[in-house]
């Protein structure tokens, strides 16, 4: 049987696609400033040290420890998740589908900062939550990370993709 396609609805698609030079200035500019910030709160904390010992601005230096951190952090995992390309190439920042249901897999195609994924078919639980905002849709597989989409976000409502997915691994319905 081939493979049955869920797609994301046409919203969900409408993200931004800035070029990989944009991205990597980005990345460079966010360490960068990330590491001044750090370089201003060891200061600071030897400034507190030397002065007067421990006292409430420690809570300020904390504070821009913690935002140099995250900068660093950003940047490098940007610079870590760079496709491979010119600077003028585009970074497709969402996946081209949600997921395809094969007769023995579940793939969750590749997206920027995460690889392409397969899941066993006869692992992976799915769960339709209705909700307020029209619900939920969460595949379950043990040992990998669970993965939710709204249901506003996929074209099929999420109660026939959960059937689908029992038909495929024909799982008696009660």
């Amino acid at each position: 049987m081939d493979p049955f396609v869920v797609e994301l609805a046409e919203w969900a698609q409408r993200i931004a696609t800035p070029t990989r030079g944009s991205l990597t200035w980005r990345a460079v500019a966010s360490l960068a400033f990330g590491g001044l910030l750090a370089l201003l709160a060891a200061a600071g904390l030897v400034v507190m040290l030397v002065q007067d010992g421990i006292s409430a601005r420690l809570l300020g230096v904390a504070f821009v420890g913690g935002f140099a951190a995250i900068l660093m952090w950003n940047g490098t995992r940007f610079m870590r998740h760079l496709p491979p390309g010119t600077d003028d190439d585009r970074v497709q920042f969402s996946a081209p589908f949600a997921f395809a249901i094969f007769d023995d897999a579940i793939h969750f195609p590749g997206r920027f900062g995460a690889d392409p994924e397969d899941w066993p078919l006869a692992e992976t639980m799915v769960e339709a939550t209705p909700g307020r905002s029209g619900g939920s849709l969460a595949l379950r597989c043990p040992g990998k990370k669970p993965r939710r989409f709204i249901a506003r976000a996929l074209v099929m409502s999420s109660g026939e993709i959960s059937r689908l997915v029992e038909d495929r691994r024909g799982v008696p319905r009660a």
